[in-house]
């Protein structure tokens, strides 16, 4: 019989040091994800679109963790000009360590479309958040690590572009 190791977030090594910045921060996976990030060392920037929404997010992940380091970054990724904005300020005051394009919409209830005028969920989840990782945009610590997903999109990952996971 075989016996299969599953990862849990108690096998994340120590992250001081680090910046964690984590779009769609503020619920979900992406909450869970700074929480667990922040109990093992990391900062952690939480972006997305609702300030108090996030407000709220960053109390909840300083309340699981009394030394959590967060930060909150108001980002529309439907609306490339907030995309644009949240780069060039991110640039100008951090080294992103570890970005998670977390955020995302899907089945939307009638067809919607962004500021930009692209259909909301491809606009909203294809270029915008690779707006993010582009150079010049956010400055990337040496080693830096971007992971995508959203939703169901966890469900089978694996780590660091190996064989099997989101990007494929």
């Amino acid at each position: 019989m075989t016996t299969v190791n599953h990862w849990t977030p108690g096998d994340i090594p120590d992250q001081a040091g680090r910046t964690a910045l984590i779009t769609g921060g503020n619920s979900g996976i992406g909450l869970e994800t700074a929480r667990a990030l922040a109990r093992h060392g990391a900062r952690v920037i939480l972006a997305g679109r609702s300030r108090t929404r996030l407000d709220q997010a960053a109390e909840a992940v300083r309340a699981a963790t009394s030394e959590a380091q967060t930060d909150t970054l108001v980002l529309d990724l439907s609306d490339l000009s907030s995309v644009r904005d949240a780069a060039t300020r991110i640039a100008e005051t951090e080294t992103v360590d570890l970005l998670f394009n977390n955020a995302g919409v899907m089945n939307l209830p009638e067809r919607r479309t962004t500021h930009d005028g692209l259909e909301m969920t491809v606009g909203n989840q294809s270029p915008r958040p690779l707006r993010l990782q582009r150079p010049g945009m956010a400055r990337r610590a040496p080693l830096a690590r971007t992971a995508r997903g959203h939703r169901q999109r966890h469900r089978g990952a694996v780590a660091d572009g190996q064989a099997g996971g989101p990007d494929e």
